[in-house]
């Protein structure tokens, strides 16, 4: 199935609140969500993530951005990470996690493309917390693991060190500041955002809360590690593998 194209965004048609899953009070919304995600296979429209578990990660997103039409043809599964981009304006509050996204001047990866990066890299921090934690594993695979866990890190802040190009070309690398300057615009100068705005991407930091209280991201990536995940099957040579692609980027 061809991926959709992801545009930064900020507008809704007809918004429910600062939540972009608050549509889940709605009963029809509600009542079709599954039979979407059902359609698209479990898979993120955006980027071509799968994740069969689902749960809180794999949303479904309206596409003309009007939360009150819930036709199938208008709903599309996205994982939260594709999610984000339509809605920056939410994913740059603090709800007790700190700051959850930045922007950043990076027109030599795709946003799908960064959406995948940012997972391997929360996985690898995960997979590292878990293996040294363990009193069981040997202190050779803890090593390994933090080394893994460093390449991820590494990554993050080579991305992190592209807010500085953000912040000088758009004036902040505040996901909120963008999008209030998006609400600014009237609708034709909104649409040329797609140009204007070709080179930036969201950056999601790893934190995420649902509301003010606790991180929902380790439990998240718990379950992508844990049977059935989508990363449940990868064996630790294969780490070795990943760690070389993050090198790469």
């Amino acid at each position: 199935m061809k991926t959709l194209p992801l545009i930064i965004s900020v507008k809704a048609k007809n918004w429910r609140g600062t939540d972009p899953e608050s549509g889940g009070a709605d009963a029809e919304f509600q009542m079709v969500k599954p039979q979407v995600r059902a359609r698209d296979n479990d898979s993120c429209r955006f980027c071509g993530f799968r994740s069969p578990k689902g749960g809180y990660y794999m949303q479904v997103h309206h596409r003309n951005d009007d939360h009150s039409d819930n036709r199938p043809d208008n709903l599309v599964t996205t994982c939260m990470h594709c999610h984000a981009v339509h809605h920056i304006g939410f994913w740059g509050q603090d709800r007790g996690a700190g700051r959850e996204a930045s922007i950043i001047y990076l027109p030599e990866i795709s946003q799908a493309h960064l959406s995948h990066l940012c997972r391997t890299i929360l996985v690898a921090r995960r997979y590292c917390e878990k293996v040294v934690a363990d009193p069981k594993e040997m202190e050779d695979r803890k090593q390994s693991a933090r080394l893994i866990a460093e390449s991820a890190d590494v990554l993050m802040d080579r991305f992190r060190s592209r807010e500085a190009l953000a912040e000088a070309r758009l004036g902040s690398s505040d996901p909120v500041d963008l999008a209030n300057a998006l609400l600014k615009l009237n609708d034709e100068h909104y649409e040329r955002r797609i140009e204007s705005l070709s080179p930036y991407r969201l950056l999601l930091l790893g934190p995420h809360c649902k509301e003010r209280g606790t991180d929902m991201m380790p439990q998240i990536v718990d379950d992508w590690l844990g049977p059935g995940g989508p990363y449940g099957n990868i064996k630790p040579a294969v780490w070795k593998n990943l760690v070389q692609n993050l090198h790469q980027h």
